[in-house]
């Protein structure tokens, strides 16, 4: 059997195939699971300044890192309550930082059409 060795090609064994990897790379668990609270969180919160981006994409980190220890957590022996629970109370601080995103004209004709609205 023959290993192609050029990436992301046919016949390429990914290296991060059912490992979480890093950061660093963008094919990994770790790495899509980041980027996936990122698109999560911007739903919820308004990103006006570079300064909201950098905190909306370090407490995904921190999310997707707490998840990564909750998971391991029996085989890797750095894998602690004390861990998980450190790395989201980070996460949540880097959020508290952040602005709600108040409801849209959209919700709003949607909770009248349901009859949630009392007007």
């Amino acid at each position: 059997m023959s290993v192609a060795t050029t990436p992301y090609r046919r016949g390429w064994r990914a290296p991060w195939r059912r490992q979480w990897g890093g950061f660093d790379d963008g094919h990994s668990r770790l790495s899509k699971l980041a980027k996936r609270i990122t698109a999560e969180l911007r739903e919820v919160y308004v990103i006006e300044t570079a300064y909201d981006h950098r905190r909306l994409a370090l407490a995904a980190r921190y999310l997707a890192l707490a998840e990564k220890t909750l998971s391991t957590m029996g085989t890797d022996p750095k894998s602690t309550r004390r861990a998980a629970t450190a790395l989201g109370k980070t996460a949540e601080m880097q959020i508290a930082g952040l602005t709600r995103r108040s409801p849209t004209s959209a919700d709003d004709f949607a909770a009248r059409v349901r009859g949630n609205h009392a007007g």
